[in-house]
């Protein structure tokens, strides 16, 4: 039998037969596996159950949709901010480790991250894809840029070139 415990309690997923043992689940941990990207097929394959009786449980128990939908919004949360941290360019504190003499050191330190060029690019194609999509001539084959968006990314750019100077 299968019971994670924590404070809410755990839902049965499968009933004790014959010949199978019965499955309990806690939400917590079926949120912890959609939140590393599996879908219902996999975390029921996990949780030793076939594909259609976790479907039932889903459809049974709201707490365990719920659960996958948490999980999967965390991870897409983790991915956004990410994507903007390169997008933008970030600090990260590190630690550099040298030797000298035979003898080792370690010394804090913070490392700049530039803005990343296809990062951006990502970015602004799936947050405003009517501005930012590229725009192909289909006579020659060549992309479209008006001149106040040509304009504007070259005023973006060399304020960001100011301020790294």
């Amino acid at each position: 039998m299968i019971t994670i415990t924590k404070q809410t309690k755990p839902i049965i997923l499968r009933k004790a037969s014959k010949r199978l043992c019965e499955v309990t689940a806690e939400p917590a941990m079926i949120e912890r596996l959609a939140g590393y990207g599996l879908n219902e097929k996999e975390i029921a394959n996990i949780l030793d159950i076939t594909a259609i009786q976790f479907y039932k449980a889903i459809r049974k128990y709201r707490t365990i949709k719920d659960a996958i939908e948490r999980g999967r919004k965390k991870v897409s949360a983790s991915v956004v901010e990410s994507l903007y941290k390169r997008a933008t360019g970030f600090f990260n504190d590190t630690i550099i480790y040298t030797k000298h003499k035979g003898v080792a050191a370690a010394h804090p330190a913070t490392k700049y991250y530039p803005p990343d060029i296809k990062a951006i690019a990502f970015w602004l194609k799936n947050r405003m894809p009517m501005e930012w999509r590229d725009k192909i001539d289909p006579e020659k084959g060549t992309y479209l840029i008006d001149e106040e968006t040509f304009k504007f990314l070259t005023d973006i750019t060399v304020k960001r070139m100011q301020e790294m100077t």
